[in-house]
């Protein structure tokens, strides 16, 4: 071979070199458009096989937003429709404080039932109950006496409330209410006081928080007497039993039960203390 080269002119050495050159690049042209088909070929592919999985994810996103935007939206809509129930319930709260105390009785109907009843007489007796509640004489609401409860202090669940005479609708709006009839502090027998648990400063919330052994304070004008939790327990409330007579210095608490629901009631049960 070197000896054929040698052979050759320098014209003929050139053209050689040209042509070694042209079929180099020629190649190296082919093998750069071949590298970039495939990479086309391949990002086709890639894109292909994405997009429907993009799709889906963007259209599971915004039905999600959809949802979350609905869910606050209702609940934007409960909490005012509470709120402007509620000032309603301090207004008419308000109006019966500054109200001019005169002696009331109570409707037949609610006499049957136990006291502390989220919702006033004009929204009616539900439907479970028409069929056990009996009529009966209204008590009517005495002037209040020196003897008489007037404020319930119970330190274990931050209560400090006025108490009133009567335990309708009209008198809970106020505070506590003593039951018409019912003993008064420190005397032998049963003294009932209700409050409700979620209208009105919600005075009884958390009366089912209470214990044995905790304190209930009932002041007249007169004196301080001290009470102590015995038990509690969840009633319907048609079970009148709790309002019965004692024969012993007694303290019953009634609120309406589970908060916000209020078709139960919470019964507290307390002694006078030795």
């Amino acid at each position: 071979m070197s000896t054929h080269l040698n052979d050759l002119s320098i014209e003929e050495l050139e053209k050689l070199l040209a042509e070694k050159r042209a079929r180099q690049r020629f190649s190296t042209r082919m093998e750069s458009q071949t590298s970039a088909m495939e990479r086309g070929a391949q990002k086709l592919k890639a894109a292909g096989t994405a997009r429907p999985d993009i799709n889906f994810m963007r259209v599971g996103n915004r039905l999600l937003l959809a949802v979350e935007v609905f869910a606050v939206a209702g609940l934007l809509i409960a909490g005012l429709a509470i709120f402007f129930r509620l000032q309603e319930l301090n207004r008419e709260s308000a109006a019966a404080q500054s109200g001019s105390g005169q002696v009331r009785t109570g409707s037949p109907e609610a006499a049957a039932t136990l006291p502390g009843a989220s919702q006033p007489p004009s929204a009616g007796t539900p439907e479970r109950f028409k069929g056990v509640l009996k009529q009966v004489v209204p008590v009517a609401i005495p002037t209040p006496g020196p003897q008489q409860p007037v404020r319930i202090v119970i330190p274990a669940i931050n209560v400090d409330s006025l108490v009133v005479e009567g335990d309708d609708w009209e008198a809970l709006k106020k505070g506590a209410g003593h039951r018409a009839g019912s003993t008064n502090p420190g005397q032998r027998g049963n003294m009932v006081i209700s409050g409700h648990d979620d209208v009105f400063g919600e005075v009884f919330r958390y009366i089912g928080d209470l214990k044995a052994g905790d304190e209930v304070q009932v002041y007249s004008k007169e004196a301080k007497f001290t009470y102590v939790v015995r038990n509690r327990r969840i009633v319907e409330p048609t079970d009148v039993s709790v309002l019965q007579a004692t024969t012993e210095p007694t303290l019953t608490l009634i609120t309406c039960y589970p908060y916000l629901i209020d078709n139960q009631r919470m019964i507290v049960f307390a002694q006078l203390a030795k």
